[in-house]
């Protein structure tokens, strides 16, 4: 009968053949070593199953997907054929330091309540060099979440975002069975919604201990970089996440929680309403929020269904009006303006401008520039001739770019 390890450590990989190696000589030089590493490799294109295949550990089970799927799906197989009584998650890019396993275990053999343990990472970049911790704030920043509780930790997740770093945890296997699988129609908050989850029914922690290494790729080559299609992608994901907190112990959580400042929406019901009070969160939200249009939603959501019953109209003894219409009043407030309207269009000007910067670096990056000449007298004036076709700044920018064929 073969041995049943204590962690299955889950890589999914995918084009990392310059990173792999290194993200597996750092697990296989964990301090403690009764574990076995998982690989799933989803149809990489570049030599990352080769790079792979070559490591002959008998603690190392790699495959290869049979068809290309994305980081959830191929993370999610991975996790299944887990044994062990722990699963701890490594990208192919990122690295551990010799401690972690060994550190972490300590912990939870002696905290059986406790369903994760999440640690702050170090940020390195493509090279390896660690960098400073504003590179990636929101997994770096002290929040002083080492002695948060449950309640506490969707809270702050609801009004703050994600925090805690997908390379870090040693999660409980049972846990992870009842909880279920990483979301696969997510490619950006994936774990942002896999936590929050977890949370509904599990206390987690946050250690101060720094025992990863997490690649923060600028140029490319891992989720971790900004670019127009992630904050598109971003507004939608985030607007999914957010009815995780809607019911259960999330959204008595939020609920319960004092407003900071003055409620945007004054219409007081005949009796204390969780729906309410979660709507008037999310508005505040909304103010602030890189992602204003999910918190606006999500609050227009919480209006409706509190709205869904006739009883619910009639507010209080003081209320002049129908809970109608101060709920029109709000979907078409400024804020609603501004939110749904002004600040999708600035945002998206903005990312033009920055687009548009970037083609204009690459062009100077190749040395192409286009000078005009000073205008000759009236009487040397050649005839005005038509271009040749495929001339011209744009459509060198457009051949650059990949955007048209060659003419």
């Amino acid at each position: 009968m073969s041995h049943t390890p204590l962690v299955s450590v889950c890589m999914p990989a995918y084009n990392h053949a310059a990173y792999v190696g290194f993200a597996i000589e750092s697990i296989l030089a964990q301090s403690f070593g009764d574990f076995e590493l998982l690989i799933n490799d989803d149809c990489s294109s570049d030599l990352t199953f080769e790079v792979i295949r070559s490591y002959e550990d008998p603690r190392i089970n790699a495959v290869r997907q049979p068809l290309r799927s994305g980081p959830s799906v191929n993370l999610n197989a991975a996790m299944r054929r887990a044994r062990g009584k722990y699963i701890a998650l490594c990208a192919s890019d990122d690295l551990w330091l010799p401690e972690k396993l060994e550190r972490q275990l300590g912990y939870m053999e002696s905290h059986p309540e406790v369903a994760a343990l999440f640690g702050i990472p170090w940020l390195i970049d493509a090279d390896g060099t660690r960098m400073a911790d504003s590179a990636h704030g929101s997994l770096t920043k002290d929040i002083g979440g080492a002695n948060f509780d449950r309640k506490q930790w969707l809270l702050w997740l609801f009004k703050n975002g994600n925090c805690l770093c997908a390379a870090t945890p040693l999660l409980r296997t049972d846990a992870v069975h009842d909880i279920g699988e990483f979301d696969p129609l997510m490619l950006q908050l994936q774990d942002y919604d896999y936590w929050v989850r977890l949370l509904g029914k599990y206390e987690l922690r946050l250690s101060q201990e720094r025992l990863v290494e997490y690649r923060v790729n600028t140029g490319g080559g891992n989720l971790s970089r900004a670019s127009m299609p992630m904050g598109a992608r971003l507004a939608h994901e985030y607007y999914r996440v957010l009815p995780h907190f809607a019911d259960g112990e999330a959204a008595d959580a939020v609920a319960g929680a004092p407003l900071e400042g003055d409620p945007l929406f004054t219409w007081q019901p005949a009796a204390p309403s969780r729906d309410l009070r979660l709507a008037e969160h999310a508005l505040q939200c909304a103010i602030a929020s890189p992602q204003a249009p999910a918190f606006f939603l999500f609050a227009m959501d919480c209006l409706h269904r509190y709205g869904g019953t006739e009883s619910a109209l009639v507010g209080a003894a003081t209320e002049s009006q129908l809970f109608t219409l101060p709920l029109f009043e709000v979907s078409g407030s400024s804020l609603a303006q501004d939110v749904m309207l002004g600040m999708t269009k600035v945002i998206s000007a903005e990312q033009a401008l920055m687009r548009m910067q970037h083609e204009l670096n690459v062009l100077r990056a190749e040395k192409k520039t286009w000078a005009t000449p000073p205008l000759a007298p009236p009487a040397q004036r050649l005839p005005a001739q038509q271009p040749e076709p495929g001339a011209g700044p744009v459509n060198a920018l457009r051949r650059l770019l990949g955007r048209a064929k060659k003419p």
